[in-house]
């Protein structure tokens, strides 16, 4: 019986380390890094990279949130569309447009994890987008040097494809490094230029011919809304001063209800005199018309008596 208690116990024991051991490892996938945070102490910055890892207490529900942050070697595709001097300005269709599509091999520092996590606000889900962003960023820069004018159309393609070559990675690894705030966070691993399409530049001057007309229209057209926009401005303004009025006019009937009394009395005081006349004049006409109609009856009485002639009525 004794040695049947000692097994259960030992078993329970057993049972209870495994548990533990279970409820308290985790793993990490090749080529992620996991920060953790706690809920009583905050974040922990130092990354748990590849393996299995073991966290005391992590069997409490909701003590600690992991950010699994992919930190390994990823291919993304970026595309990018690059105005000329007009493009944007005509609203050209994408044929006037530099367009370069761009194969990225990238990868994560591990030195710099914890701040490009921050840099994408803890969210582990933004790396890519994060990456195309900067890479916009330092594209246009570079479009930005090497094109001056249209004149400079026939030589961008040779300038964008040395621009890519991997002679070259270094010099685009530093101008990257400008927009991340580090050093080396986002290590280029490959880039390959797989399309590039130039605007042909005798087409594209053909679409710009026209160039001042559409600016002097352009022109009136912002004078004009500018001026709606004033015109609606000052409405507003109005508006909102009789609100404030009628505002401060509750307010003052809500402390005092009558002085509504004197302020119909100022409303009535401008009509007073035209209401006046207003009544005169309507008693006038009464007196007029019964007056006429005292002698339109006598003279009426008159030729009755005289047999159909009217008697002449003499007026003092």
């Amino acid at each position: 019986m004794n040695d049947f208690f000692r097994r259960v116990l030992q078993l329970t024991a057993l049972t209870s380390v495994v548990s533990v051991l279970f409820l308290n490892t985790f793993a990490v996938p090749r080529g992620r890094s996991v920060f953790l945070q706690s809920a009583s102490t905050g974040w922990i910055d130092k990354p748990l990279t590849s393996g299995y890892h073991f966290l005391w207490s992590g069997f409490v529900p909701g003590l600690w949130k992991k950010y699994y942050l992919e930190t390994g070697s990823k291919l993304q595709e970026i595309r990018l569309k690059l105005p000329l001097q007009y493009s944007e300005f005509l609203r050209l269709s994408d044929a006037y447009f530099v367009q370069v599509t761009i194969h990225l091999e990238s990868e994560i520092a591990e030195p710099a994890a914890w701040e490009f996590l921050k840099s994408l606000d803890y969210k582990p889900e933004g790396r890519e987008a994060f990456i195309s962003e900067r890479l916009r960023w330092t594209i246009e820069e570079f479009f930005s040097e090497i094109y001056k004018s249209d004149n400079d159309l026939a030589k961008l393609k040779a300038e964008f494809s040395a621009f890519f070559q991997s002679t070259a990675r270094e010099n685009f690894q530093s101008r990257l490094n400008r927009f991340t705030g580090s050093q080396k966070m986002i290590v280029v691993k490959n880039i390959d230029l797989t399309e590039l399409k130039i605007p042909e530049r005798n087409l594209y001057l053909s679409q710009t011919q026209n160039i001042t007309e559409v600016m002097q229209a352009e022109r009136k057209a912002l004078l004009h809304q500018i001026e709606a926009d004033s015109t609606l401005a000052i409405e507003r303004k109005r508006n909102l001063e009789d609100l404030r009025k009628a505002e401060k006019i509750s307010e003052l009937i809500k402390e005092n209800p009558q002085i509504i009394e004197y302020y119909k009395v100022e409303k009535l005081a401008g009509k007073a005199g035209t209401f006046i006349l207003d009544t005169s004049s309507n008693h006038s006409r009464a007196n007029s018309n019964t007056i006429l109609g005292s002698e339109h009856v006598e003279k009426n009485k008159n030729q009755d008596e005289s047999g159909g002639q009217s008697a002449p009525i003499k007026l003092r």
